[in-house]
């Protein structure tokens, strides 16, 4: 029997040792610096650009990571762009669910159908949701602000938190964004991204660039 716990032992400590290893390499802190080091990447719908260390994948629905976002907004579709797990980036189109009968919720449109309004709610939504995330702590959000990204208006509210890891060594400062693009009276594009607070010189004009990258694809 003793041997079971020493070998339990050892297997645990051979991950540590492991982790260590993946969280100290400096491609996990560095985000690259050569601007020619950028390529292009797409969705069903969207192109953009993202430095060529960074990993992408599609985003699946229950990305959002919290039970209420069953009730809320709906991901028709999505990227998970990644340098590391201090640095990564959501971009999603997202729309309000309706109700099982198929008639929509009170919250799904405007009266007036306006297109701002929907990303306005949409943008509050997914700030009320980034306040249950599992894996962000402390959350400290800032004001909302209109900005012009390719003279677009967008909503966007910078915030601060704690990012949360199984080993409490590991635990970091971050700070990120969330960012909403008006698609139309039911749908609207949201960026949400964070990285390390050390390293937010580097990090926010990579991130800024793929969202000034991202473009509807040409019908």
């Amino acid at each position: 029997m003793i041997w079971a716990y020493r070998i339990v032992w050892m297997l645990g400590a051979l991950a540590l040792i492991v982790e260590l290893i993946v969280f100290y390499n400096p491609r996990y802190h560095t985000p690259p610096r050569f601007t020619t080091m950028w390529t292009n990447a797409q969705t069903d719908k969207y192109q953009f650009e993202v430095p060529q260390p960074f990993r992408r994948a599609s985003l699946p629905e229950l990305a959002l990571g919290v039970s209420s976002a069953r009730e809320s907004l709906r991901i028709l579709e999505g990227v998970h762009i990644e340098h590391s797990w201090r640095a990564k980036m959501r971009a999603m189109v997202v729309s309000f669910r309706t109700q099982e009968s198929g008639e929509e919720a009170p919250s799904t449109a405007t009266m007036d159908n306006n297109a701002y309004e929907m990303a306005r709610r949409a943008h509050q939504e997914y700030l009320s949701l980034l306040q249950q995330d599992d894996k962000l702590r402390q959350v400290q959000a800032k004001q909302t602000d209109v900005v012009q990204v390719n003279q677009t208006p967008a909503l966007r509210t910078n915030y601060s938190a704690q990012l949360q890891h199984r080993l409490p060594t590991f635990e970091a400062p971050v700070d990120g964004f969330v960012m909403t693009f008006p698609i139309s009276a039911n749908e609207a594009l949201i960026f949400h991204a964070h990285y390390p607070r050390e390293r937010a010189k580097e990090y926010r004009p990579a991130f800024a660039r793929i969202v000034k990258s991202f473009r509807a694809k040409s019908s």
